[in-house]
């Protein structure tokens, strides 16, 4: 099989939910995409690629721009703000997320294309119908500061939060969204964080550049923004 064929087959069939709900086809991000005042929201797909078998794994990707623009000031780059795989929003939605660890392994993240005719067609109705259900939802219920400031600090902040790519993001972005949205548990988070990051200077386990950058935004959010 090829994979330039299978995505574009892919892509030529998510054509409905692309023009209802006015997002872009990207066929060079392999991606359904929307950009909106105020976030940009993405329906991303990654793949891997055996000459037999081709795996598609979805996912909701949402960049809110209040937030990134903070980011931005320190770093150049964010993967996102908060993303997640698509199918495992069905889970996260109906029956909650208890064993994080558990919940971040890679079983039932993906589709296995072995055929054209078969199998891209059933991923592809499948992929429409979470998306309608639930990627629609998360973006609509998370993707606004007080959105992100629910997601990252309504969680058990001691833990790694799965809607992010990693604790270097999950603590910029945490204390981000908990000022902007006048957290009134901001001194608390940031303290979580704080005490987070300082283990991992500690033990040597983040890079420098991202440890720094933790603690260069809470200096300039104390400085430039008012929790209350």
């Amino acid at each position: 099989m090829k994979l330039s064929e299978v995505k574009k087959q892919l892509l030529d069939s998510l054509i409905p939910i692309s023009k209802e709900y006015e997002y872009k086809i990207n066929k060079s991000k392999f991606a359904l995409i929307n950009k909106d005042v105020d976030k940009i929201c993405s329906l991303q797909f990654t793949e891997n690629h055996w000459s037999t078998e081709i795996q598609i794994m979805p996912a909701i990707c949402v960049d809110v721009i209040e937030i990134n623009a903070i980011w931005s000031k320190f770093d150049d780059y964010i993967s996102y703000t908060f993303f997640m795989n698509l199918r495992k929003l069905e889970d996260w939605f109906d029956i909650g997320v208890i064993d994080w660890e558990k919940f971040k392994l890679n079983d039932g993240d993906k589709y296995c294309i072995f055929n054209y005719d078969k199998d891209l067609v059933s991923a592809s109705e499948d992929i429409q119908r979470l998306f309608r259900d639930y990627g629609l939802r998360y973006i609509n219920d998370y993707g606004h500061v007080k959105g992100v400031d629910t997601l990252y600090n309504n969680n058990p902040l001691e833990e790694d939060n799965p809607h992010c790519a990693g604790f270097q993001v999950q603590s910029v972005v945490g204390i981000i969204a908990a000022k902007l949205a006048k957290n009134p548990k901001y001194d608390e988070i940031k303290s979580i964080y704080t005490k987070r990051m300082k283990k991992h200077k500690e033990e040597d386990t983040m890079d420098v550049e991202d440890i720094e950058r933790f603690f260069e935004v809470s200096k300039y959010l104390e400085k430039n923004l008012q929790t209350t």
